[in-house]
C-alpha cells in the first residue's frame, strides 16, 4: 500500500539484486577483457576481439557474433579512413617504436618525412579515434537501447578516458629524438612499474566505459 505521507516525486535507491550485481561482475569482465584485446597487434582480428563486449556482458553468443563482425570491418574502415589522412610518425622526433606498432591505428613511419602533426598528437587522437568507434559499436549494439543524449555522454566519457590513457603512455614511454640514439622501446626505464602502466592503461579505461554504461542501464 502507498504511504499517504510520503512525496509522490521521492525516488528510492534502486534495490541491487544478487541478479544485478553478477550483471556487474558480467560488464567489469567484458570490459577488463576488450581492453587487454587491444594489445593484439592484427589488424580486424583486434577490432573483432574488442568488440565483443556487448555479447560477453550479457552473456549472448549471438551479440559476440555480431560485435565481432562490425569490429572486424569497423577496424579495417578505421585504418584506411587514417591513413588516407596522411599521418605519417617521423622518427626524427619524439617516437617510440612500442607504441607505434602496439597501439591502433596503423601508423606509417616514414623516415626524413615531415607530417604537421606530432607524433604525441597523432598517437592521442588516433587511438581515442580508433576506441570510439569501438564504443559506439557497443553502444548500438546494447540491448537495452539508450537515447542519443546518454549514447552521447557515454561515448563522450569513453573518447575522454582514453585519451587520458593515452597521454599517460605517451608521457611514460622513453622516446627517441633521433634515429641514432636507439633507445626505443624501453631505452632507459628499469622500473617495473612501467610495465604495469604499460598493460593496464587501457583496459582501466575501458572499465571506466563499462562501468558508465553498467550504470547508465541501472538508472533508466
Amino acid at each position: 500500500m502507498t504511504n499517504p505521507y510520503e512525496s509522490p516525486g521521492c525516488l528510492e535507491a534502486p534495490v541491487v539484486s544478487q541478479g544485478s550485481r553478477s550483471t556487474q561482475r558480467s560488464v567489469f569482465a567484458a570490459a577488463l577483457i576488450s581492453g587487454l584485446c587491444i594489445y593484439i597487434p592484427i589488424l580486424g582480428i583486434r577490432g573483432a576481439l574488442v568488440c565483443m563486449f556487448p555479447g560477453i556482458a550479457n552473456r549472448s553468443f549471438k551479440l559476440i557474433a555480431k560485435g565481432m563482425g562490425a569490429g572486424l570491418v569497423a577496424d579495417f574502415a578505421f585504418n584506411i579512413a587514417w591513413m588516407m589522412l596522411g599521418m605519417i610518425w617521423e622518427p626524427r622526433w619524439s617516437y617510440n617504436r612500442l607504441l607505434a606498432s602496439l597501439f591502433p591505428p596503423q601508423h606509417m613511419v616514414v623516415t626524413h618525412c615531415g607530417c604537421i602533426v606530432p607524433n604525441s598528437v597523432q598517437f592521442v587522437l588516433g587511438l581515442a579515434g580508433w576506441c570510439g568507434v569501438m564504443f559506439a559499436i557497443w553502444l548500438y549494439l546494447w540491448p537495452q537501447r539508450f537515447s542519443h543524449e546518454v549514447r552521447l555522454v557515454l561515448l563522450s566519457i569513453g573518447i575522454f578516458a582514453v585519451a587520458v590513457s593515452g597521454v599517460i603512455l605517451w608521457v611514460i614511454s622513453p622516446m627517441d629524438d633521433w634515429w641514432s640514439h636507439g633507445a626505443q622501446p624501453f631505452g632507459d626505464i628499469t622500473s617495473d612499474w612501467y610495465y604495469v602502466i604499460l598493460i593496464g592503461a587501457m583496459p582501466a579505461s575501458y572499465i571506466v566505459v563499462g562501468t558508465a554504461i553498467y550504470i547508465a542501464n541501472s538508472w533508466r
